[in-house]
């Protein structure tokens, strides 16, 4: 790894019993604090699911004590690097969920396992020439900065809209589906939903697009852009570097690409491409915006005594 900060991406689902969640969360934020470890780990009955950074040492060490305090075995890392670090503070929380879902626990079943596609496999499956769906199940922001080429990007405003949005997009059940998401994860919860509608040839791409980066590369890659990510870094490019194209919007949090300068203080910034259509908001900060806002509106209201004292 080439950055200063060493990230680790990982999740498994195996069941945690209740009365061990809250003493692992206050262990495990000990542990890392005393690491000096940053990230978000996500605890619930179904699993864990992490990103954390930090020394690379540091980090292998609270992974190791993660799956050892859970009694999980090795975690699959997709790991990337970054020369700053993309996480404010540590948080370890307790959820009901990993995945926002229809509200219930997944327990994956051994025979899963033979829906999962290796990078290697998935690139074969997309240049066979087999009639298939590919289907991206991740966000619409997410999709809009980098996803497959031929996918379906649902439009989703958060994943629990990915049933409604199957049971009317007439994809056809009989036909191989290909779906793939940032590490996996979402994919792993959305199993059970796609085979209790019917579909009855479902494959995920193993690790999802983070772990495919890892082992093709540019070279070897059908994916068209960048893969957000839920930290500082907003997007990393295919070879798992942090984005320099996107950073985050300063108004509305999505990925932002749009070069401007502030209309209030002059300085430039990147606003998302939403914002960029709203006069108020193009500027560099909330604050900046706030003020841009009140001047604008003065004007406007100078702008209509004007004119009636014309008529």
């Amino acid at each position: 790894m080439s950055g200063k900060y060493f990230i680790a991406s990982f999740y498994q689902f195996k069941e945690i019993p209740e009365g061990d969640l809250e003493t692992s969360r206050a262990a495990l934020e000990q542990l890392g604090a005393s690491l000096g470890i940053r990230g978000l780990v996500l605890l619930a009955r179904e699993g864990v699911n992490a990103t954390v950074s930090g020394d690379e040492a540091a980090v292998r060490s609270f992974v190791g004590a993660i799956a050892e305090r859970l009694g999980h075995t090795t975690y699959q890392l997709k790991e990337s690097s970054s020369q700053s670090q993309p996480f404010r503070r540590l948080g370890v929380q307790v959820r009901s969920e990993l995945v926002t879902a229809k509200g219930h626990t997944y327990s994956p079943q051994p025979a899963d396992q033979a829906t999962h596609l290796s990078p290697q496999e998935w690139n074969q499956m997309l240049r066979s020439g087999q009639d298939f769906t590919l289907l991206d199940v991740r966000n619409l922001y997410e999709s809009r900065i980098g996803t497959f080429r031929g996918a379906i990007a649902p439009g989703l405003k958060n994943f629990q809209e990915l049933p409604a949005f199957l049971e009317t997009s007439n994809i056809p059940k009989s036909k191989p589906l290909l779906m793939f998401c940032t590490g996996g994860i979402r994919c792993e919860k959305a199993l059970p939903e796609l085979q209790e509608m019917g579909f009855a040839n479902v494959f995920q791409l193993d690790g999802g697009i983070l772990n495919y980066f890892e082992a093709c590369g540019p070279a070897e890659s059908e994916f068209e852009g960048e893969c957000f990510v839920f930290d500082h870094r907003v997007a990393v490019d295919q070879n798992l570097q942090p984005s320099a194209i996107y950073r985050l919007c300063p108004h509305c949090g999505d990925p932002a690409d749009q070069l401007i300068d502030c209309g209030k203080c002059g300085k430039q910034e990147r606003i998302c491409e939403r914002c960029v259509k709203i006069d108020s908001k193009r500027a560099c900060s909330k604050n900046c915006s706030y003020h841009l806002g009140v001047e604008l509106a003065r004007r406007g209201e100078v702008r209509a005594e004007r004119s009636e004292s014309a008529k």
